[in-house]
């Protein structure tokens, strides 16, 4: 293998590792993001039904609030998959 490739070859790892790195953030800030939808969804949702009981709009934050749940427990288990 000649010098050249060889530097090319460590660039190419130096690239890898600062894209995993950067997946990783990425990763870690939709997680951030979910999680504060979640927490705002839960207090509307806690907010309305204690205004509003039973009204539509609070089954369709119930319904919201799920969604980000399930949503959320689906990329916890694949960011665990991937590490």
């Amino acid at each position: 293998m000649s010098e050249t490739e060889i530097e090319l070859l460590k660039q190419l790892e130096q690239d890898i590792r600062r894209l995993e790195q950067n997946s990783q953030a990425l990763q870690n800030q939709i997680t951030a993001i979910l999680s504060a939808n979640l927490v705002t969804t839960t207090v509307l949702l806690t907010l309305m039904n204690s205004l509003y009981p039973g009204c539509a709009d609070g089954q369709r934050l119930q319904t919201t609030l799920s969604s980000l749940k399930a949503l959320q427990t689906s990329i916890k288990r694949r960011n665990a998959w991937k590490a």
